[in-house]
């Protein structure tokens, strides 16, 4: 159960309705709302849709948290989509999304991504994920620099990687993964 108080003003302007035509902006500024239980002082999404292309870049801050959001798609080519974001929390408390103080944190992290492919099982593309010095139901979190990779580009020899300050593990060859 979500409980929201959102107050917000947007502007939506452009031409065309289908996909291979849009040109259209959409902003959305929110101040003085409510997420569960996390005030929001400000928040500003915008979206751009050019043809067969969307760009997206957000911000939110609450209290002592922050949230910023950036990304793409470009679906110009239809047999191979492309995409990609940016996602960085900073003093992040999952607790108060979730009503739930057993979730107690203080999260600080960089996530990025980038890939193409048209469905879960033919995307190839990186994840780079880095914690900062965080906290999560009372334990200290070390920093961690997690990069995963899947290509699957070449269905008779395929990837996948994972490189992190724990362990590194590779797979190759030709191989499935039921999802």
């Amino acid at each position: 159960k979500l409980q929201t108080a959102l107050f917000a003003t947007a502007a939506l302007q452009g031409a065309g309705f289908s996909f291979d035509s849009l040109h259209a902006n959409l902003t959305l500024h929110i101040e003085d709302s409510r997420i569960q239980q996390v005030p929001l002082r400000s928040g500003e999404l915008q979206v751009r849709a050019l043809p067969n292309r969307i760009e997206v870049t957000s911000s939110f801050n609450a209290e002592q948290m922050s949230a910023t959001l950036s990304g793409h798609g470009d679906f110009s080519e239809t047999d191979r989509p492309k995409f990609d974001a940016e996602i960085q929390l900073s003093s992040f408390d999952l607790s108060k999304l979730l009503s739930d103080s057993s979730y107690a944190s203080n999260l600080t992290l960089h996530t990025s991504f980038a890939g193409s492919g048209k469905s879960v099982d033919d995307v190839s593309g990186t994840v780079k994920l880095s914690l900062q010095q965080s906290m999560y139901q009372g334990r200290e979190l070390a920093p961690l620099d997690l990069n995963f990779l899947r290509d699957h580009h070449n269905t008779n020899n395929k990837r996948l990687s994972m490189q992190s300050s724990l362990a590194d593990v590779e797979f190759d060859g030709k191989f499935d993964l039921d999802v």
